[in-house]
């Protein structure tokens, strides 16, 4: 299926979740050397400055190094259930494993993660998170707990 030359659809092009229409080529030699961690976390904290200072609409024209991206098929409805039980049953001692390490990104993105299993009734990630909490010092102060739970 030929689809409209825009860099949205070129395999190149790479968007952040959650940032609408931008996102930057991949085959910018400037993205190189952080291209593993971009991939890895899906998102461009490694180089964010860089990031801000490239990034663009994806409907413009594409380029000359345009790759279509390659469109796959939607699951049928027992592939879907089973993806779904995979993800409601995997075991998540990886993730639960960086909760316990300094780096507060890493935590967060943990976080994150374990939060979408939770979405899909993973009682791993569920009891993973709400032991990780229950280690957490309590607050040092009313007016901290009281704005923590505002944000909650």
């Amino acid at each position: 299926m030929e689809l409209e030359r825009v860099c949205f659809h070129c395999n190149y092009f790479f968007m952040e979740v959650g940032v609408e229409n931008l996102g930057v080529c991949m085959e910018d030699e400037a993205f190189l050397p952080f291209a593993d961690g971009i991939y890895d976390s899906g998102n461009f904290d490694c180089c964010y400055e860089l990031y801000m200072k490239k990034r663009y609409d994806g409907n413009q024209e594409a380029c000359s190094q345009y790759e279509q991206a390659e469109i796959t098929e939607f699951y049928e409805e027992e592939d879907e259930d089973e993806m779904i039980n995979g993800l409601r049953h995997r075991q998540m001692d990886d993730v639960l494993a960086t909760l316990s390490g300094s780096d507060r990104n890493i935590i967060n993105r943990a976080v994150e993660t374990l939060y979408s299993y939770i979405c899909f009734q993973n009682e791993s990630a569920y009891q993973g998170l709400l032991e990780f909490y229950n280690r957490l010092p309590g607050c040092a102060s009313r007016q901290l707990s009281l704005l923590f739970f505002d944000f909650v």
